[in-house]
């Protein structure tokens, strides 16, 4: 009825068929995980750079609110000194004749 031979040959040609489709899924699965990988890594660098950049700003801002009060506090300790009666300033402040009001 059926030739052993001729069995065993459409057996071996679907074996390879099947074993040729599992090596290309293989390829594909692993590629994408190379891709997928790749992506992760760099969003992950991306992400630490932009964290050290905001650090970085935000220390710079915190140095700069800070030297703002410094001078705020120079400015009134200068002025709660100032004694604004002492001082004629009528006399300090001399008209311009260019400036019309």
């Amino acid at each position: 009825m059926y030739d052993a031979t001729a069995y065993l040959a459409v057996y071996a040609l679907k074996r390879e068929e099947m074993n040729r489709v599992f090596t290309i899924e293989i390829a594909v699965a692993i590629s994408v995980f190379l891709v997928l990988t790749v992506f992760v890594l760099w969003f992950q660098l991306l992400k630490t750079w932009e964290k050290k950049k905001g650090e970085s700003r935000l220390a710079m801002l915190a140095h700069s609110i800070e030297l703002n009060q410094s001078q705020i506090k120079r400015r009134n300790s200068y002025l709660s000194r100032y004694k604004f009666s002492a001082y004629n300033l009528s006399e300090a402040l001399i008209i311009q004749s260019e400036i019309d009001i």
